[in-house]
């Protein structure tokens, strides 16, 4: 029961986070050449769209070089958001046969507004809508840190795997200089308890924790998957973005890629705030299967009944809302909330001019660290091996480097 309620909770959470975005098309056909225009997360912010534009084609252009693609593929993007990987996929191999998930209902009507190529659903993670084996490619973009039992998640990429197939998983770098969420957490919790009144804080409405690289591969090999690749990339990208916060006229754009070499070098861990692996299913003479859909986890196929996708063995039915298929039930004891700490006791704190000089130097950090950050990682990145010639090391052609140099042709100084 308790399980059930956080699942719908977290999903409310994530239905209320998107529903803030722009409802309607979006306008992006072929991401990789037109996100330019994009303003979504940036408004009309321009340093912040060349900056953004520039590190998405980045990110995008590592993941599509990884998946190791070619035409007539099965493909699933779990966790799907506004469906931009499948319409780069759609746009470069069209003759793939994309399917999507996504935890959010209000996602993926976004998505189907702005035409994407797929074939959508809302689906947990941890138990998937397809019987096994039967997709070729599985492509997963920042979606792990946000799933409830990732163990759970990999067993079930594991599960739909075809034998041989490749799975790329990307989430958040815990272990970055700006990230380490975990010990700066860790340490904002103690001064708390030692002053006997926490620090003020966001609420966190929805699950936020990424697995460390040593972990998710560790998930990987209990179910048979082959960790191939782990690359770290993002190099500093989130305290440049706090950079243009700082300094909004500078153009970034030059300054991040020269700070990207950091990829290349021994410490990309700790410069980088996100990574990437590769997972491969070993080759097997095990049954595929088409991709269709079935009763979540595995369980028998299921056929359309006009707005019900039926088990006709169990008499199990899954509702089509406004065309989508929807393999999330509702917890009926569940209002719809997002459940919050209590709030603090008021009481009269002996420690009062410690919290104080806590919170002011908490902020100080917040506002300052991210600074300090991308002038050593600038000092750092002349010691490293550019990526000016080859864009990025880890692609594996100049194919995909060419949409990357848009943003930096754009961007020259």
């Amino acid at each position: 029961m308790d399980k059930m309620l956080n699942v719908n909770e977290h999903k409310v959470a994530f239905d209320r986070l998107y529903s803030k975005f722009s409802e309607g098309d979006n306008g992006l056909r072929f991401p990789l050449v037109d996100i330019g225009n994009h303003t979504r997360f940036t408004g009309d912010h321009k340093t912040k769209v060349d900056y953004t534009t520039y590190m998405y084609r980045r990110f995008s252009a590592h993941i599509l070089t990884m998946l190791e693609l070619e035409d007539g593929l099965d493909i699933l993007s779990l966790g799907c958001g506004m469906g931009s990987d499948e319409k780069n996929i759609h746009n470069l191999f069209q003759n793939s046969r994309l399917w999507s998930t996504d935890i959010s209902s209000e996602m993926v009507h976004r998505a189907i507004a702005s035409q994407i190529p797929s074939n959508c659903s809302v689906a947990m993670a941890e138990a998937l809508p397809f019987p096994d084996s039967c997709f070729d490619r599985i492509v997963s973009r920042e979606v792990i840190e946000h799933v409830l039992d990732p163990s759970a998640m990999i067993k079930e990429v594991a599960r739909v795997l075809k034998p041989g197939g490749l799975a790329v998983i990307t989430t958040e770098n815990e272990g970055s200089l700006f990230l380490l969420n975990r010990l700066i957490q860790e340490g904002r919790e103690r001064f708390g308890r030692w002053i006997n009144s926490p620090l003020p804080a966001a609420p966190n409405l929805y699950k936020d924790e990424a697995p460390m690289p040593e972990e998710l591969k560790a998930m990987a090999e209990e179910v048979g998957l082959v960790p191939c690749q782990i690359i770290f990339d993002g190099a500093l990208y989130k305290s440049i973005y706090r950079f243009i916060d700082r300094f909004p006229g500078l153009n970034v754009v030059p300054m991040a890629h020269r700070i990207s070499s950091l990829e290349n070098g021994p410490w990309a861990c700790w410069f980088c705030d996100q990574y990437k692996i590769v997972l491969r299913k070993p080759a097997s003479d095990e049954k595929t299967h088409e991709a269709a859909y079935c009763v979540p986890g595995g369980g028998n196929m299921l056929t359309y009944e006009g707005d019900s996708l039926v088990d006709h063995q169990s008499g199990q039915k899954f509702s089509i809302e406004d065309g989508i298929p929807v393999f999330i039930e509702k917890e009926k004891d569940c209002d719809g909330g997002v459940s919050s700490a209590p709030p603090a006791p008021s009481v009269r704190n002996r420690k009062g001019v410690l919290m104080c000089a806590g919170v002011g130097l908490d902020r100080f950090f917040v506002r300052n660290y991210p600074i300090m950050l991308v002038a050593i990682g600038w000092l750092a990145a002349w010691l490293h091996p550019s990526n000016r010639k080859t864009v990025s090391r880890h692609l594996k052609s100049t194919d995909l480097g060419k949409y990357v140099k848009l943003s930096l042709l754009h961007n020259s100084d």
